[in-house]
């Protein structure tokens, strides 16, 4: 008891003097002599002397570009680099990707072949000031038919997934973000049957800290923003639901672990690129589905460096497929707009 009391007598004292030094309450230091009081005769002869360049010379506080600003690995908003960047409501990108020859796993554990899939990353401020703003990414995937009353009209290819990942995110520090996560992966159009429609849903909720890094987050949400090129590494957690695995199997995911990274070529308008996720099973703490996508993008027109192209492959790795590894490869072309 008399330990707590002695602390808190320590920080009433530290704070007490801390608001006194900031408001000028200390005690003003002991006096110094002083000479005597002038005679106004010598006022009066001062005054006729001075001269406006004998004024000591003062040192202006510092305005306009030189004010003092809050820069990068601050815990405040970063300024804008130019200083009239202006800050836009939503961003993000849409895409497109074709897939000649892959192989995926739906929501109900049935194996398809996956033709084309249609990409959206969007932002928007839900509270700027505080650096918080609404997420949500999503993919439509299309499959080939192949069956009997899958075609979707004249077109030899069948709806077949949709997934989505939504949330808030909270920029509360620097290159730190919080995420809350809830994630939809859909079975678009059937159930287990090939041809009959019926839902099957993975789904569940959690969340995920983010660490960017490089100067691109430094701009969010601003306009030349392009969220392609932000890096970042991640930690996340899901305690609900579940999860589809490599072998068609759920499982009930538990701690995730994410990683974006980029590395420019240099002279050339071209970086590579690298995506990668790792889920583990709640139960035994085991890695179960790795997500991979690597590839190389390019953006070739000088007047349009939002739009970019993409060649590469997306991995789907499960490392305990019902005791085995089972991969499943996807490459791919795609067309990606920033904005």
């Amino acid at each position: 008891m008399n330990i707590r009391c002695a602390h808190v007598s320590v920080f009433a004292l530290l704070t007490l003097s801390g608001a006194a030094r900031c408001q000028g309450y200390l005690p003003a230091p002991a006096a110094l002599p002083t000479a005597p009081a002038p005679r106004f005769e010598d006022v009066a002869t001062l005054a006729a002397q001075y001269k406006p360049d004998m004024a000591p010379a003062v040192d202006a506080a510092p305005v306009g570009p030189e004010a003092p600003t809050v820069g990068p690995g601050t815990c405040d908003p970063p300024p804008c680099p130019d200083g009239t960047r202006p800050y836009q409501s939503v961003w993000g990108y849409v895409g497109a990707k074709l897939f000649p020859d892959a192989g995926r796993v739906a929501p109900n554990g049935i194996s398809y072949n996956p033709l084309f899939s249609l990409d959206l990353d969007m932002n928007v401020w839900l509270w700027r000031s505080q650096r918080v703003y609404l997420y949500a990414e999503s993919e439509f995937w299309g499959g080939r038919g192949g069956e009997a009353g899958q075609t979707q009209g004249n077109f030899d290819y069948t709806r077949r997934e949709f997934d989505m990942t939504s949330g808030v995110a909270w920029n509360y520090c620097g290159p730190l973000e919080l995420r809350a996560v809830a994630y939809d992966r859909e079975n678009f159009n059937r159930g287990v049957s090939l041809v009959v429609p019926g839902g099957t849903t993975n789904d569940g909720a959690g969340v995920e800290q983010r660490f960017y890094l490089d100067e691109e987050y430094t701009k969010l949400g601003q306009a030349g923003f392009n969220v392609s090129r932000a890096e970042f590494v991640s930690a996340g957690y899901f305690p609900t639901k579940s999860w589809i695995g490599g072998d068609g199997q759920q499982f009930k995911p538990g701690l995730f672990l994410h990683a974006y990274l980029i590395h420019d070529i240099p002279k050339t308008c071209c970086y590579l690129f690298g995506d990668f996720e790792q889920l583990f099973e709640e139960s035994s703490y085991q890695p179960r589905m790795l997500y991979s996508d690597l590839g190389l993008a390019f953006a070739p027109f000088k007047a349009m460096r939002m739009l970019e192209f993409r060649v590469g492959s997306e991995f789907n790795t499960d490392w305990h497929a019902s005791g085995s590894v089972r991969n499943m490869s996807l490459p791919y072309v795609s067309v990606r707009l920033n904005f």
